[in-house]
């Protein structure tokens, strides 16, 4: 019977100190059929115990997304049922006025109530086309609107559709599109002494 020569690679350098960890006390080499059936069989053990628990890992993790899911559901809807009466309690209060809101400012913070804005959407080219013929001092040298000022010195908005008017010729504004934006309710807390 001929032998065949294997060439066996080298153990890793972490090998020793891996066995010492598992209280090896002399390094374990596979010399015959019995010790490698016993190191397959080993492997297998470990694979079956590792896919175990990497399973139980994963049933952990689902139940802790579930929970997680669940807190983060109950707190929202907390927040929204409280939200809601605390709008609705606004509704009943005098709240100071601004420019941008009306606020009612408690002990522990303020209810905010922000008045709508007006967004315009536009389109330059028509916009610029009109411009030119009405109001060319509103035109950029580099051919664009000078969208800020003539929106504040010449475009009326009145409050109705979403047509746009130039407020000294009365014409409609091609171009310019006006979008109501709806104000926004919001809880401000005030900051705790710390």
């Amino acid at each position: 019977m001929r032998e065949q020569a294997f060439e066996i690679e080298p153990l890793p350098p972490f090998y020793e100190e891996f066995a010492e960890a598992f209280g090896e006390k002399q390094i374990f080499i596979i010399g015959n059929d019995q010790r490698a059936e016993w190191a397959i069989n080993a492997l297998r053990k470990d694979e079956e115990q590792f896919t175990r628990q990497i399973d139980v890992c994963d049933k952990e993790i689902a139940r802790y997304q579930e929970n997680k899911r669940r807190l983060i559901e109950e707190r929202d809807g907390k927040a929204a049922h409280l939200t809601y009466m605390l709008q609705s309690y606004f509704r009943t209060v005098k709240p100071r006025e601004t420019k941008t809101q009306y606020a009612y400012d408690l002990p522990s913070g303020s209810l905010i109530q922000k008045k709508p804005t007006i967004a315009y959407e536009r389109d330059d080219a028509l916009l610029l086309a009109y411009l030119k013929a009405s109001a060319p001092e509103y035109v950029k040298t580099v051919e664009s609107p000078k969208w800020d000022e003539f929106k504040k010195a010449r475009l009326y908005y009145s409050g109705k559709g979403v047509t746009v008017a130039d407020s000294e010729t009365g014409e409609c504004v091609p171009g310019v599109t006006a979008v109501e934006k709806p104000g926004g309710f919001t809880i401000k807390a005030a900051k705790e002494a710390g």
